[in-house]
């Protein structure tokens, strides 16, 4: 609606990093990822730039599934349409 609320969503997104930052420091594998994660706007435009290669951001989504795997207990993939 307005450079400013672009500008407010940047903020947000940006506090999300940081607590994803302060969970993730058992997660070497997650902070890498969210390193090539780069946020900015253009006017009312916010861009969310992901600077990685597919193989990369493969493996990280790998990672990040078995975690959830292993948190369940189960052996169950908790998101929809999952498979190990």
């Amino acid at each position: 609606r307005s450079d400013e609320v672009a500008e407010q969503v940047v903020k947000v997104l940006e506090g999300f990093y940081a607590m994803a930052t302060l969970h993730g420091q058992d997660h070497p594998e997650a902070l890498e990822a969210l390193d090539a994660i780069h946020v900015r706007t253009e006017g009312q435009v916010v861009m969310v730039e992901l600077r990685e290669s597919a193989d990369d951001v493969w493996e990280y989504g790998q990672k990040i599934v078995e975690r959830l795997i292993e948190a369940r207990g189960d052996g169950q993939c908790p998101l929809k349409g999952c498979r190990k």
